[in-house]
């Protein structure tokens, strides 16, 4: 607990700047470090929805699937494998069945 409530503060002041996920996890910044507002940028995790969305998937498939060699059935799958907590392998190993 004296980490996070003395040298966990201290050390987030000594920041030039300081990036953050959420507006939530900036206000605890902002009172808990005392850091001032303009030293904190929030950058949410999810994707801009206005630039990344569902397309035609028929459109997809003819204007880049031939440049990349894609060909249906695929799956496309971003992760790091070596974590079991997800459990992937078991979970991908189920469909060649």
């Amino acid at each position: 607990m004296f980490y996070i409530t003395r040298v966990l503060p201290f050390l987030i002041r000594r920041l030039d700047h300081v990036v953050t996920v959420s507006e939530s996890s900036k206000c605890d910044i902002l009172e808990y470090a005392q850091v001032p507002g303009d030293r904190v940028t929030v950058i949410p995790l999810a994707a801009d929805t206005n630039l990344y969305m569902p397309r035609d998937k028929v459109h997809a498939l003819t204007s880049i699937g031939p440049q990349y060699g894609i060909t249906q059935p695929y799956v496309l799958f971003i992760s790091r494998i070596e974590h079991s907590g997800k459990n992937h392998v078991r979970s991908f190993g189920s469909l060649g069945k």
